[in-house]
């Protein structure tokens, strides 16, 4: 329930080469020099972070360059290669999606129809809307408002995806369907329940025989589906043999993928972009990327599971991937044909990645495409806008883990935020220019970025709107709620019964308490570390995540009793208040 990226971190290492690269395309010491980078920042990583085994690959244009790191089996010293085989986690989910689309192709499914359509057996509580509204599309794109996960009988080895479908029916959709991304592996587990719907084969068979067989991927697939050779053993942060189980929601996260399989991927994805004919895809189908940033205001930037980010000379397809402890990073520019892969066996791999994102920056010398410049502060309020007009959008907006106050103070509009504190400039009525507060008298304006006010669907939000029409929702307001005596009574401590989390990562307690704005939250204690959770009540026996992040947000907490015990109903587990 940790927030996840569907934007991989390797987007501005994709960006980023791409400028160096091609402002230099002939200079073939630029490519030896980052590929040096590379190898000296994973083994210096490596020693640091106490990785036992890493895959790297970067595609430079004509140049391809990929090689292992430690080993896939440290105690039998077996070493880490390019065809050792991993699970890739949630890249799983373009895998999924590339599956949809294939079938769309070939006319088996119309993703813009309601998903029951092709799965009848998909039911769930919907507050005020129609589960006819949850497209295909929309399940693709994150949008559904589907819950972010169940974990009840995930890891049961007799549990299949089909049987997701079956503990949605006491569940409610997040959110209005179309309203944000929610991000979702039990919608990806149902895309994979509609695969076998419409083709008539077993999902993975499916996935098998038209996208790996036909990509070349020979040492990839899915666990009791087919041999796969070399495949690596996992670890956690302190270097330990930590095994992993696969659970039922294969179609979100089951695949296991070697380095040298996913360089193939890479170039048969850039090749079908440049217009190939004859692959898993048609060109047409990827052409759908294109669609993304070209001037409208985007809700998602998911194109069939895969994260997008474009700018004028880059095209950027990528996703993030984490099994138990594993850790896969992929991103492919198709306009400039570079790729670059990541697989790591051990947890706390995307430390990596984030390193590896500085250097290539430093490499670059690209600039932030947001450019700001500073300014004297002065009130630059059009005259044509009401201060009544402004005022209207102070209050408390709530996001998951965190909350802004908007406030009217010295005839202006002030944002103070976790982000920063922040001068909001009217251009309308609901769009501000924004202006980081340096100093009283200082303002750093942002030229592109904006500030944005959306009423929609029962929600007043609060979007940051980057330089490419991105819209991220910082929260919604929320008006502090009574907390009754039935709410107080609740608080506590609740403990986990009956389950146990399958995670070097998991939590097994938590705390409902008040917390600052009179907000009901939750704290969740995980083996690592502590996390905080907003909520607003929503009747007198259930609670509601605020916010609009990737997939905690907007999911139902419900009570009841078992005989005089209070009972929290948490992402399907049951847990028994303690104190």
């Amino acid at each position: 329930m940790k927030k996840r990226k569907v934007l991989s971190i390797l987007t501005i290492i994709l960006m980023s080469i791409s400028s160096l690269v091609h402002a230099q395309e002939s200079n073939q010491s630029i490519n030896s020099k980052l590929i040096e980078e590379y190898k000296t920042l994973i083994k210096d990583k490596m020693q640091t972070g106490h990785l036992v085994g890493v895959g790297a690959a970067l595609i430079l244009g004509d140049t391809v360059w990929k090689e292992g790191f430690g080993y896939a089996d440290k105690e039998k010293k077996i070493p880490f290669t390019t065809n050792t085989a991993l699970c890739i986690g949630s890249i799983t989910k373009p895998f999924t999606g590339m599956g949809i689309m294939q079938l769309q192709e070939k006319k088996l499914l119309d993703i813009d129809k309601p998903l029951v359509n092709y799965l009848p057996e998909f039911m769930i509580k919907a507050r005020g809307g129609d589960i006819k509204e949850v497209t295909v599309k929309s399940v693709l794109q994150h949008t559904s408002g589907i819950p972010n996960d169940i974990f009840l009988n995930t890891w049961d080895e007799n549990e299949k995806y089909t049987d997701v479908v079956g503990y949605l029916k006491n569940e409610y959709l997040a959110y209005p369907v179309n309203l944000t991304v929610h991000y979702s592996n039990i919608g990806y587990s149902l895309l994979g329940h509609t695969i076998l719907k419409a083709s008539g084969q077993d999902y993975q068979n499916y996935i098998q025989d038209n996208i790996l067989k036909p990509a070349g991927m020979n040492n990839s697939g899915y666990i009791n589906y087919c041999k796969l050779k070399n495949v690596s053993k996992t670890y956690d942060s302190n270097g330990t043999y930590f095994p992993v189980k696969y659970g039922r929601n294969t179609p979100a996260g089951g695949l296991l993928s070697t380095i040298d399989d996913m360089v193939k991927l890479a170039q048969e994805l850039i090749a079908i972009y440049d217009g190939k004919r004859g692959g898993f895809l048609k060109p047409e189908a990827l052409r759908m990327f294109d669609e993304i940033n070209n001037g409208n205001v985007q809700i998602s930037n998911v194109v069939f599971g895969w994260g997008v980010a474009k700018d004028d000379s880059n095209l950027v397809i990528t996703h993030v991937g984490s099994h138990h402890v594993a850790v896969a990073e992929i991103a492919i520019n198709l306009k400039k044909k570079i790729a670059a892969v990541f697989l790591v066996n051990t947890e706390g791999g995307l430390d990596l990645s984030a390193e590896a994102t500085e250097k290539v920056w430093e490499l670059s010398g690209m600039n932030s495409a947001n450019q700001a410049h500073s300014v004297q502060n002065k009130n630059n309020a059009s005259s044509i806008i009401s201060v009544d007009s402004i005022k209207k959008h102070v209050g408390l907006y709530v996001d998951t883990r965190t909350s802004h106050v908007l406030k009217f103070e010295n005839d202006k509009l002030i944002l103070n935020s976790v982000y920063g504190n922040f001068e909001l400039k009217p251009l309308t009525n609901n769009e501000f220019l924004p202006g980081y507060i340096i100093k009283p008298d200082s303002v750093k304006w942002l030229e592109k970025p904006r500030f944005i006010f959306v009423e929609t669907k029962g929600y007043k939000l609060l979007y940051y709107q980057d330089a490419y029409n991105n819209r991220l929702a910082l929260g919604h307001i929320v008006i502090p709620q009574e907390i009754t005596g039935i709410w107080k009574n609740r608080l506590g401590k609740y403990k986990l019964e009956g389950h146990e989390i399958e995670s070097a990562d998991k939590f097994s307690e938590v705390e409902l308490l008040i917390g600052d704005n009179n907000l009901l939250q939750l704290k969740v204690f995980y083996t690592s570390s502590e996390y905080l959770y907003n909520l607003r009540i929503e009747n007198d026996n259930e609670l509601i995540f605020c916010g609009f992040g990737t997939d905690t947000s907007g999911e139902t907490l419900s009570f009841s009793k078992d005989g005089q015990n209070d009972i929290m109903k948490f992402y399907g587990l049951n847990m028994k208040k303690i104190n």
